[in-house]
């Protein structure tokens, strides 16, 4: 394997908001693999969603692009087939591609497999295949679009036709998926690699061993609708959560161990966070506050490069990978933006809002410093809610 090149994993979860990590000061949690993370890189403090509302804001996270101008708007919407991606950029860079786990860029109505239609107790949630042309340039596929069935999850290999069921829970298995595929892995080229889990979205479910929160001790924020249920709610939350912290250290130790994989840069991102309780909201995230907004944003790249940098702004996690590849930029501006910041330069168009650090004032997480671009965004995301709302719940 070319050792000039880093290998590139990201990792990305689905509705974690990010003030829910030890090193982002949450009181409840223990998350040392993600602490060890943001502490040997690049983490960002302000981390924000372009678009909190999955599929929009993961054509955000793929592209490199504002949600209204992205390659996928909505649920019933596909990544385009001709849409650059983060994939694309770096397989012209030389790279090798794959994904694991979620895809959620938009259901393709006509590819129910004969296994899910005749078994569709089996098969719960939105079953269609993603066809290799919807794919964005990823290869090697072991992917769905979106189940929320984390003891009941399954995937699409490749070209079959038919689903193959994820053992156990699905943070849990998807990680023993891609462990094992880095161990076997021997082509020359490096490789970008996703790992995508749903958890700790909904439902709030996730085993037994992981649920040591006692709801009435937990520390609560001072918007928090505090009621035995939500509390309930919250604990499942942070038990998601660090189980899924757990994975990711299994993950980064299998990558330690692997020499070939000595020189890797490993993103950890969500698509969006989540009210979890705060405004009298739970498993919600489409207005724009700080808990729907802010995002996990930490990025390490092992090696003779790694130096650690706190940053209080939004980055599109594409455009390091793609400079240390280098690969040509193909995110537009959006993504260049995030590169200057991640270099180390200033950034503009947005800053903090009046209020408490933790938006616990009600305030939107941002006001625009651009009125015209601010009602545009405002627009998008008033569509994005719209064709929501006409298609399947998240």
């Amino acid at each position: 394997m070319s050792s000039d090149k880093p290998n590139v994993i990201y990792i990305l979860s689905d509705e974690h908001r990010g003030q829910a990590m030890g090193h982002m000061g949450d009181p409840n949690l223990r998350t040392p693999a993600m602490d060890a993370l943001a502490a040997g890189g690049v983490s960002f403090s302000r981390a924000y969603a372009n678009c909190p509302i999955c599929t929009p804001s993961r054509g955000t996270i793929f592209s490199g692009r504002h949600a209204h101008s992205g390659p996928v708007a909505g649920f019933f919407d596909n990544y385009k087939i001709n849409a650059p991606s983060t994939a694309t950029v770096l397989r012209a860079a030389g790279y090798h591609t794959a994904y694991y786990g979620k895809w959620h860029c938009g259901i393709v109505r006509d590819q129910r497999p004969p296994e899910v239609v005749q078994h569709p107790d089996e098969y719960k949630g939105c079953s269609s295949r993603t066809p290799e042309r919807h794919r964005a340039g990823f290869e090697d596929w072991r992917g769905f679009e979106n189940l929320n069935q984390h003891f009941a999850s399954y995937y699409y290999c490749d070209d079959d036709i038919n689903p193959t069921k994820t053992p156990g829970y699905e943070t849990d298995g998807l990680t023993d998926l891609v462990i094992d595929y880095l161990r076997e892995y021997d082509r020359d080229e490096p490789l970008f690699l996703v790992l995508s889990v749903t958890p700790p979205h909904f439902p709030l479910i996730v085993p037994d061993e992981w649920k040591r929160f006692d709801p009435a001790g937990l520390e609560v924020r001072p918007n928090f609708t505090d009621t035995p249920e939500m509390r309930e709610r919250l604990a499942n939350y942070y038990a998601m959560i660090e189980n899924l912290d757990h994975n990711i250290g299994r993950l980064m130790q299998a990558i330690r161990e692997l020499p070939k994989f000595s020189n890797t840069l490993t993103s950890y991102i969500s698509d969006h966070g989540d009210f979890m309780g705060s405004h009298s909201r739970h498993s919600r995230k489409e207005h724009p506050h700080e808990k729907s907004v802010r995002i996990p944003g930490d990025i390490q790249l092992a090696g003779p490069h790694t130096r650690a940098r706190r940053h209080r702004r939004a980055v599109q996690p594409g455009r390091p990978a793609a400079d240390h590849a280098g690969a040509a930029e193909r995110g537009g501006a959006a993504a260049r933006a995030g590169h200057r910041l991640l270099a180390g330069g200033a950034g503009r168009g947005v800053r903090r809002a009046a209020g408490s650090a933790d938006g616990d004032g009600g305030q939107p997480a941002v006001e625009p410093r651009f009125p015209r671009l601010a009602r545009i965004r405002r627009r998008a995301m008033e569509v994005c809610l719209l064709r929501k709302r006409q298609g399947a719940a998240v």
